[in-house]
């Protein structure tokens, strides 16, 4: 039941619209998106709201490694994974940016809210420090920048907001933290001798989906077995704690990893021609997309939470059955 409840999404989205796929005109997915995005601009503007009541500065003083608040913020009250919140955050983020790309008139009114919908949403993407997310508006942000502007200074102008994110990443307490957790990281297995802010449970989390994809490369070792394989596996590791792998269950934190683990590499294969079965009619805020996708699932198993689920097919399905490449038009 659980497993049907989390993917159920896969089997309803893609039937539900494909056949009543006559309802669906050139501007649903526009709306769709639309809806989108003031609903994250909202959900932004909220908690916002509810750090400020306590005291900006207050807050960002008590923010420490074993009391991240600001990012105890954004979880607890949006009830979001914050990797998978980045991921929301930036996708609009970069549709509204196509939006700005893609008007005819690049100073109006509409343009002005976009900017100010951009900026809050990628400055909670720094506070709450979803370090993929950020790179991955950073480098897609670009693309459209060089892709579809003809003018110098609004090439500079760009470059300009972007060096002044990257102030932001390492000035903001909360983002500074994040940066300093890579630099310091060790590739040394989790053990005894370590403080919870020395361990790199990354490495010690693939290490073992190594040790078991040694063995199991081919078929796999079965959707039901893969939790238990990683658990027994990390049994090994002498660092305990209030946070070591008996305490919190760590799954592969690759969805890719994930299906290789679940299905063998025959299993993988066929997850690459799902993912990319649209190709053909794939156009740049498609594109835009699947590379959010496809890149948060190096560090994520985003099918295993249902915001991650529901996130892909429906847009991936809407995108799939749109009738024309509608934002390649001009928008005012």
């Amino acid at each position: 039941m659980r497993f049907l409840e989390k993917n159920i999404a896969f089997l309803i989205f893609p039937v539900f619209m494909i056949v009543n796929k006559r309802f669906f005109y050139e501007n649903t997915l526009r709306r769709t998106i639309t809806v989108f995005i003031i609903s994250n601009i909202l959900l932004a503007s909220y908690i916002w709201i509810v750090i400020l009541s306590k005291g900006y500065l207050t807050v960002m003083k008590s923010d420490t490694y074993y009391n991240p608040i600001i990012r105890n913020f954004f979880s607890d009250i949006s009830e979001i994974h914050l990797p998978y919140l980045g991921m929301l955050f930036v996708f609009s983020s970069l549709a509204l940016l196509d939006d700005i790309f893609n008007s005819a008139k690049k100073i109006a009114y509409r343009n002005v809210l976009r900017c100010l919908g951009i900026a809050l949403l990628i400055f909670s993407v720094i506070s709450f420090a979803a370090r993929l997310a950020l790179i991955l508006f950073i480098v897609l942000s670009l693309f459209l920048l060089f892709k579809k502007a003809s003018n110098v200074w609004i090439k500079i102008g760009f470059i300009v907001s972007i060096l002044a994110i990257l102030f932001l990443v390492f000035t903001i307490p909360s983002s500074k933290k994040r940066i300093d957790e890579i630099w310091n990281a060790k590739l040394e297995l989790p053990n005894s001798t370590q403080k919870s802010e020395e361990v790199n449970f990354r490495y010690g989390i693939y290490n073992c989906v190594s040790i078991i994809l040694k063995e199991n490369w081919i078929i796999g070792v079965g959707p039901g077995n893969v939790q238990k394989k990683l658990d027994n596996c990390y049994s090994g590791y002498s660092y305990k704690n209030y946070d070591d792998y008996s305490k919190i269950e760590y799954n592969s934190h690759n969805q890719y990893l994930d299906i290789w683990l679940k299905y063998g590499i025959f299993g993988l294969i066929l997850f690459f021609v799902f993912l990319l079965w649209g190709i053909k009619k794939i156009n740049i805020l498609y594109g835009i997309f699947l590379c959010i996708i496809m890149t948060a699932m190096l560090t994520e198993n985003i099918f295993d939470r249902q915001v991650g689920v529901v996130f892909f097919t429906l847009f991936n399905t809407l995108f799939l059955i749109n009738r024309k490449d509608h934002f390649e038009k001009s928008i005012n």
